[in-house]
């Protein structure tokens, strides 16, 4: 025992010194889990929207799907995907009178969308974050990682879990190529030892970000956010002038 130090730690020294107890949140108003966000072309983190670093490397811990009901004034309605139970198709959530439906760009705006939210842990810190998606051209990116990952557990063991690169590609559309978001995938871990966060403190991430973005006026004439894609462009435009803010697919369905 080291008798410099206060007895507290000299208990522990050398045992059990708190890192791995410290590091599990002791309780869900402790846990904050940084957003990732793929804005105009850009990984961004956090609500300082910083450019992630490059060379950045993730661990897929897991994902959800979910039905999202985004609205001013009004508490968000999560309807999570889960196993063994029916995913509502979207006529089967209500909100179907468009005449009803918040107005954006001066048309009725759905006001459910279809969201992905994938875990990650950056490898070399340890740090949590969710990558959020609900534009059409974003998920496949999710859904790609989720196939790969399931073929690859045939060979190399249901605990498998890729690393990545957050990349950026690009999508032929009928207006032109836009920018997507891309997860390169560099190696595969073996993640029995791998510690993850309760559910519930990622549920209570997760509810506490859409109360910040349900922001959507049913009487509103524009959401103040960029124009809709269902414009027509007066010409095809280049892949870096085309890339549109997730937050667009939140209320516009193309």
């Amino acid at each position: 025992m080291n008798d410099n130090l206060p007895a507290a730690f000299s208990e522990n020294y050398g045992v059990a010194d708190g890192f791995d107890l410290v590091s599990v949140p002791a309780h869900i108003d402790g846990y904050r889990a940084t957003y990732l966000r793929f804005k105009k072309g850009s990984f961004l983190l956090g609500a300082e929207q910083q450019p992630v670093p490059p060379g950045t490397e993730y661990v897929a811990v897991s994902v959800s799907e979910s039905w999202v009901r985004l609205e001013k004034n009004t508490p968000p309605v999560r309807i999570p995907r889960e196993p063994d139970k029916p995913f509502p198709r979207r006529d089967e959530l209500g909100d179907l009178d468009q005449r009803l439906w918040p107005l954006f760009a001066d048309k009725p705006c759905d006001p459910w969308t279809h969201r992905l939210e994938l875990l990650l842990v950056e490898r070399e810190t340890g740090r949590p974050v969710i990558f959020s998606i609900g534009t059409t051209t974003g998920k496949p990116a999710v859904e790609d990682l989720c196939r790969l990952t399931v073929f690859q557990r045939r060979t190399r063991g249901p605990r498998a879990r890729p690393i990545i690169k957050p990349k950026v590609g690009t999508m032929q559309l009928r207006l032109g190529p836009v920018l997507v978001p891309q997860f390169e995938v560099i190696d595969w871990i073996d993640s029995a030892e791998m510690p993850e966060a309760a559910s519930s403190q990622l549920q209570s991430d997760v509810m506490e970000h859409l109360e910040r973005r349900s922001a959507i006026d049913p009487k509103a004439k524009t959401a103040g956010l960029q124009p809709s894609r269902r414009k027509a462009e007066p010409s095809r435009p280049k892949a870096k002038d085309v890339s549109w803010d997730d937050d667009l697919d939140d209320i516009v369905k193309y």
